[in-house]
């Protein structure tokens, strides 16, 4: 066991009860890293679902899912995981898709954003340098489409705007 770290195993299991005696969590150390884990609320209820590096869950006490990272994940500097490739998503506890991450190379390249009637979409070019496509819908329709290089307030650089009446007919294009 390491003491610096709260008495968790370096290596090896660390299990915690409630005071009933059920389980709360059990998780298997690696190189002082979680790589498997389970946690559980007072109910029985799932609420951390971890399986290093393919993915990790989280619940609310609902049982629908908040947060999930899936693909090949790693730790920061910090011990905070995080994507290498992959998706991360949160979501509303009605079970909406809130937020959307998509990564490649440590590198964000998609992502997506959710609140009522608002949706938002941007993808970035493989670098993660600049914004290549800005799609913003309400009520679900298409409202704004920005597509060509953008700096990162997602104004146009160089390529085409385009702005949409919310019948979904072309309002104007601005070629940049």
């Amino acid at each position: 066991f390491d003491f610096k770290n709260g008495f968790l195993p370096q290596n090896g299991v660390d299990k915690t009860f409630f005071d009933d005696g059920k389980q709360q969590s059990y998780a298997i150390y690696k190189e002082d890293k979680i790589i498997e884990g389970k946690r559980w609320n007072e109910n029985g209820t799932l609420i951390l679902d971890h399986s290093f590096p393919k993915y990790s869950k989280s619940f609310f006490d609902n049982g629908k899912l908040k947060t999930d990272y899936t693909g090949l994940l790693d730790y920061d500097d910090n011990g905070k995981l995080e994507s290498i490739d992959g998706y991360q998503r949160t979501y509303a506890e009605d079970g909406s898709l809130a937020f959307s991450s998509l990564y490649k190379n440590k590198i964000l390249i998609q992502a997506s954003y959710r609140k009522e009637n608002i949706y938002l979409e941007v993808q970035w070019d493989t670098t993660g340098s600049f914004a290549t496509n800005y799609k913003l819908w309400m009520d679900g329709i298409l409202i704004m489409e920005n597509s060509g290089i953008m700096d990162s307030n997602f104004n146009l650089i160089f390529g085409k705007k385009s702005i949409f009446y919310t019948n979904g007919k072309k309002k104007s294009i601005a070629i940049y």
